[in-house]
Order: structure tokens, then C-alpha cells, then sequence
């Protein structure tokens, strides 16, 4: 049996590995939504330098390239035309010096220094998407997206882009705006639409939470691998 964690990474294993379809069993990724809730920071954005942001739009992830960064930071900058306090955070490590050293240029170049914040590291990094309006991940690939679920989990509406598994968890419209890879501008419409209406924010945000604890949460992630564990081991007694 081969696990995959979302239809698509599901569909690519059967055609790119020829793995038979019989033996390919998808099983998404849960979240700790307990631990997630006990992680609320008040202070966070005085603690960071962002006291002084109107809102706050957050990614999670690696920086490298595949992660789609500079859509992100075009995106920031067609945004801070109409919200010019907004600022764009992204946690994560740098695993790519000079996609990170690229990004700096971008940033300098669009005068972004002030819209977009880099902070490394964050652990745990429940604290900032608490902190934060809106998460915004436009990965140029994916298997399932663990920070797009914690954030779903916070309460958070999402801009995602149409990568492998992530559109298979979010709701079109009512707990996200899904757009195309590498498309700054509609994914900087979507944020606008957000940024400019709060009670479209928190519906959508109730909803990313709803959708997490009815079918995403670590509970429901292990349920589904113990009863895996069991038609295995059952099938294995059968053929004794």
C-alpha cells in the first residue's frame, strides 16, 4: 500500500510511478487544533515590530524558490496601493541564499521594505497566524499544504494558489479565493477583496476553522491510519 496525502499526489503516483490504483490510499495530513488554540500571543505584533501594521497577511514555508515567494511580494505591492500599512509576513528558514538574496532585490527595487517582513524561524508559529488578517500561499507546488491547514485551523481566510492538494481542502469563495500559479495579480484582487470588507474575512475564517475540526484534525488523521493498519493486517491473516 503507498499513502498519499491528497488526490493529487495520489493521481501523480499512479501515473508517473505506475503504481497500481488498488494500492494507492490517500490519507490527508490533521492538525493539533488543541495545541494550536493553547498558542495565543497578544503581544506578538509588539514583540515583532508590527505594532503599526493595519493588517497583517502571512505565509509559513521554506525560502526557496518553488515556494513562489515573488508572486507574493508583486502581489504585496499592487496591495499597499490601496492599504499602504499593510504588511506581508513570511516565516520560515532560508534554504536558498540566493533566491533569498532576489527577493531582497525585489523588494528594495518596488520600495516594499516597510510591506514585506521576513522573520525567520518562527516556534511555534501559532502565535503569528493568530496575530494575523489573512494567509496567503502561492506555492508553485504541493502535496498538502500543513501551514495552509494550521492556518485554516486559526481562523484564518485563505489566498491559496491551484497547486496539488491544497484546493481540495478549502471551499471556492466561502473559506478561500483559490487563483492560478504565478498569478500576482488575481491573488492581489482576492487580498483587496479580503483587506476591504471584515465581515468577509471573518465568515470565511469561521469557515477555513469548520472545515479543519469536521475533517482535518490529527484525531481524524490517526482514525483513518488505524483503520488502514486493519485492512491490512486483515487482508494479510485472509491469504494465510
Amino acid at each position: 500500500c503507498v499513502h498519499t496525502v491528497s488526490n493529487a499526489v495520489r493521481d501523480y503516483t499512479i501515473q508517473h510511478d505506475r503504481v497500481h490504483p488498488d494500492k494507492v490510499v490517500t490519507i490527508p495530513n490533521g492538525v493539533d487544533t488543541e495545541r494550536i488554540a493553547q498558542h495565543f500571543d497578544p503581544e506578538f505584533r509588539s514583540r515583532h515590530g508590527l505594532r503599526n501594521a493595519s493588517h497583517l497577511i502571512v505565509d509559513v514555508g521554506s525560502i526557496k524558490p518553488v515556494k513562489g515567494y515573488e508572486d507574493l511580494v508583486r502581489a504585496a505591492d499592487l496591495v499597499r496601493r490601496q492599504f499602504p500599512q499593510a504588511v506581508f509576513v513570511i516565516a520560515g528558514p532560508v534554504q536558498n541564499i540566493p533566491y533569498f538574496a532576489q527577493l531582497q532585490s525585489l523588494i528594495q527595487s518596488l520600495g516594499l521594505e516597510h510591506n514585506v517582513k521576513f522573520l525567520g524561524n518562527v516556534d511555534p508559529v501559532y502565535p503569528l497566524l493568530h496575530a494575523s488578517d489573512i494567509f496567503c500561499h502561492l506555492s508553485l507546488t504541493d502535496g498538502l499544504s500543513n501551514a495552509m491547514l494550521e492556518a485554516m485551523a486559526t481562523g484564518l481566510p485563505c489566498v491559496i494558489s491551484r497547486v496539488g492538494g491544497n484546493p481540495e481542502v478549502v471551499e471556492e469563495g466561502q473559506s478561500a479565493f483559490v487563483v492560478p500559479p504565478s498569478d500576482h495579480v488575481q491573488a492581489a484582487d482576492r487580498l483587496l477583496a479580503l483587506l476591504s470588507d471584515q465581515a468577509l474575512r471573518q465568515r470565511m475564517g469561521a469557515r477555513s476553522r469548520q472545515i479543519i475540526e469536521e475533517t482535518f484534525t490529527a484525531e481524524h488523521m490517526v482514525r483513518r491510519f488505524v483503520a488502514l493498519y486493519d485492512q491490512l493486517l486483515h487482508a494479510k491473516e485472509e491469504c494465510k
